[in-house]
């Protein structure tokens, strides 16, 4: 039996092990050598992959294929939620949507009905579907491919768990996880638990040399010397034609991802030993297995497909800790009081606090079936049968009794929080009454964000902004007024000793500008519709459908841009109306009075026609018109409310609690106007909507945010959907909800990120 505390995993190192990392050290070569090359090709042979790709970790691998596949930002990316958080932050980190699949509730594992059903919630085109062979064993990868392929996406495979695993598909035929005959790649890690071990350490193995070739690059810094690649003669070559030997080139930024001589001399003689280690492993599983029946306590043994050969990375058993009247953490602390190591794979991703706040309403009742019944047992290829009665015996010990003991718990002192201090960023805004303060409220929604991460921001507005937004004045952030936003010195005066960021809304920048805030400013950030203006900025938000890097071209050198509907939520339309309790009073019942919004577009019109239809239903209206003299349809509307003197006709910069205070739900129209209306917390319905507002209006109707209809549907189609709405107070709550979702800053939360990423980048730059 093993002395001592047996953990729950441990791993094997032998002397032929150590032999092998003091040859290396021997060699000279400590970093990237002969011994990474060698690894990748005996990595490749044992998966049966074309190529392998080693590299620092499973978390780098997971990354790597993001970055080299293109994941980028707004696509979305289907990662089940049971797994380890780097299975959906590598997408994440890369600006990807993550939609959770839920899991069989006996295996951990996707299945086909889950990943079908995360296709039907996904609310639009998927990039890419992780699939994560928990604990070792692989589901039916064939039906996971052909659906992910049937929906035009492309799959992943985190084998992180499931290095020596194989299977049969088709009838007879034989696959090994990692082969990559069903996915575009796989990934692994060689972490020191992990069947073989590096310390640290993963891999890539796929068919695609493009991808291989790609990961290489990006996981040194983006950098080639394949002469054949370059793309400056006059600086790769000499006036000989020879390669100059100093030379190197990058096409895009990488990161320092590699792995090191060392590293991947363990991992060469660690995977000479995988059948060895797959093969006790699988003996110490069927141990567990007879003895947990045996024992009758309650404990079952985790499940995998016949069609599967597991390489048993861990032993997941599961336990109704109700019915055994113990919690799951007392257990565990009992079994450590025994000397026994237990731990528990995985909490659920989607529950993360993270995810959870952007997937407030998602229930995955698989995964959290799965998490409330699993404990992770001692599983490593040097214990002994011996070994498995003993955890199984303290088990049944524990188990079996119907009382919980007075065992005293070690109290650990939570270490000491040392204050630190976050960036200082200075916003810039304007606000105009005419627009209702919208731009300064956007940027207070940017700023309540960055505080949560611990900036500390302060503003600069003009003498409009008491005015047009009182919700500045009521915040918690210093405040400072400028008179002159073209007068340079005088925002430099505000300034003062300057800041690590400073936010520029977009009204009256120019490069001359920017440039003199150099020296006071660690970074500049502009916010918004700047593709017609030079700019020298570091980081670029703007929320302007379809706008894409090369819109911006010679006037932003090296900025950041952030662009398209998903940062399309940090506009002021979603930060005009905080307080939601009105909103949810008004879903309590059945909603009769609508606010309608009117654009400055000629389809003004057809919502006029809706408007109608709506007050044929004996609906209570009330609209509100824009700069009133430039709204085409003025004429048409004001006859419609001469009707009945009910009907009123809001300004702009009318009080929009007074607003809030009379409406159950609301339909808008017309670019901009429509979406500042639709996110007050009320149900709402966009209809006939400007061209340059479509994409954001989607991404609204996928987060059930709204509702949408189009300049093609019928007025009377729209009234009828909106009477629906009216009587479906379950479905006004749940879209109220989510509109405060957003309002509470999801598209604030992604800026607020980017912006400390840049923040970062640069102080490690320094």
């Amino acid at each position: 039996m093993t002395a001592g505390f047996l953990p729950y995993a441990r791993p094997v190192i032998d002397e032929d092990d150590i032999n092998a990392v003091v040859s290396v050290l021997r060699s000279g070569w400590l970093t990237t050598g002969p011994e990474v090359e060698a690894f990748e090709r005996e990595l490749a042979a044992a998966t049966g992959a074309q190529y392998a790709v080693v590299c620092a970790n499973g978390t780098a691998a997971l990354h790597l294929t993001c970055l080299a596949m293109g994941i980028g930002f707004g696509e979305r990316v289907i990662v089940p939620s049971l797994t380890f958080l780097a299975t959906a932050n590598a997408p994440s980190l890369c600006g990807a949507e993550i939609v959770f699949a839920d899991v069989d509730p006996q295996t951990g594992r996707m299945t086909p009905k889950t990943l079908e059903e995360a296709f039907a919630r996904a609310g639009g085109a998927v990039r890419a579907v992780f699939n994560v062979h928990l604990a070792g064993p692989c589901e039916d990868v064939a039906a996971l491919a052909q659906i992910t392929e049937r929906h035009g996406a492309e799959l992943i495979e985190d084998a992180c768990h499931a290095l020596g695993t194989s299977y049969t598909f088709g009838g007879d035929k034989e696959g090994r996880i990692g082969d990559a005959r069903f996915s575009r790649a796989a990934c692994f890690s060689f972490h020191a638990v992990k069947t073989i071990a590096m310390g640290e350490g993963g891999a890539i193995t796929t068919n695609d040399e493009c991808l291989a070739r790609a990961m290489r690059n990006l996981r040194n810094h983006g950098m080639t010397r394949d002469a054949a690649s370059f793309t400056q003669s006059d600086e790769g070559f000499s006036e000989g034609g020879a390669v100059n030997p100093w030379y190197y080139e990058m096409s895009a930024p990488g990161f320092n991802y590699r792995a090191t001589d060392i590293q991947c001399a363990l991992g060469r003689s660690q995977l000479v030993k995988l059948e060895r280690f797959t093969a006790k492993r699988s003996e110490l599983k069927a141990a567990y297995d007879e003895a947990l029946a045996a024992s009758k306590i309650g404990a079952s043994a985790p499940a995998s497909r016949e069609d599967c050969a597991p390489a048993w990375h861990l032993y997941p058993a599961r336990i109704d800790f109700k019915s055994a009247r113990i919690d799951r953490a007392e257990l565990i602390s009992k079994l450590a009081d025994a000397g026994i190591g237990a731990q528990v794979h995985y909490l659920p991703v989607h529950r993360q606090p993270f995810y959870k706040a952007r997937n407030r309403d998602l229930k995955l009742p698989g995964a959290d079936a799965y998490y409330a019944e699993t404990l992770s047992l001692p599983l490593f290829p040097s214990m002994t049968r011996e070994d498995v009665t003993f955890v199984v015996d303290a088990l049944a010990a524990v188990l079996s009794s119907k009382r919980k003991s007075s065992v005293r718990k070690l109290t650990v002192p939570k270490p000491a929080v040392v204050a630190s201090r976050g960036p200082e960023v200075v916003i810039r805004s304007d606000a105009s009454a005419s627009l209702g303060g919208g731009h300064v409220m956007r940027m207070l929604t940017l700023a309540r964000a960055l505080t949560r991460r611990g900036a500390t921001c302060r503003f600069a507005v003009n003498e409009e902004a008491s005015e047009a937004a009182p919700a500045l004045a009521a915040s918690p952030f210093d405040v400072a007024t400028v008179t002159n936003f073209d007068d340079v010195e005088e925002f430099e005066a505000v300034l003062g000793d300057g800041a690590d960021i400073v936010v520029i809304d977009h009204y009256g920048l120019d490069a001359v500008y920017e440039q003199k805030l150099r020296d006071r400013a660690g970074a500049i950030v502009v916010v918004d519709d700047l593709a017609d203006r030079d700019h020298d900025a570091d980081l670029i938000i703007d929320s302007t459908p379809g706008r894409a890097p090369e819109d911006y071209g010679a006037r932003a050198p090296g900025a950041i841009l952030l662009a398209g509907p998903a940062f399309a939520l940090l506009r002021p339309e979603f930060a005009l109306c905080r307080d939601q309790a009105l909103a949810r009073r008004a879903n309590e019942r059945s909603a009769r009075r609508v606010f309608v919004s009117l654009g400055l577009t000629d389809v003004n019109a057809v919502t006029a026609q809706v408007a109608a239809a709506l007050e044929q239903r004996d609906f209570e209206l009330s609209f509100d018109v824009v700069t009133p003299a430039r709204a085409p349809s003025r004429p048409v509307i004001e006859e419609l409310c001469g009707r009945d003197e009910r009907f009123r006709i809001f300004e702009a910069d009318d009080d929009l609690a007074d607003l809030m205070a009379r409406a159950d739900l609301a339909i808008g129209a017309g670019g901009q106007t429509a979406l500042e209306r639709a996110c007050l917390g009320l149900p709402s319905v966009l209809v006939i909507l400007a061209d340059n507002q479509r994409a954001i209006a989607r991404a609204l109707a996928e987060d059930g945010a709204c509702r949408v209809a189009t300049l093609e549907d019928e007025a009377e189609g729209v009234a009828t959907a909106v009477a629906m709405l009216a009587r479906d107070a379950g479905a006004r709550r749940a879209m109220s909800e989510r509109a405060a979702a957003i309002v509470d800053g999801k598209g604030a939360d992604r800026c607020a990120d980017a912006i400390l990423r840049l923040v970062s980048s640069k102080e490690k730059a320094a």
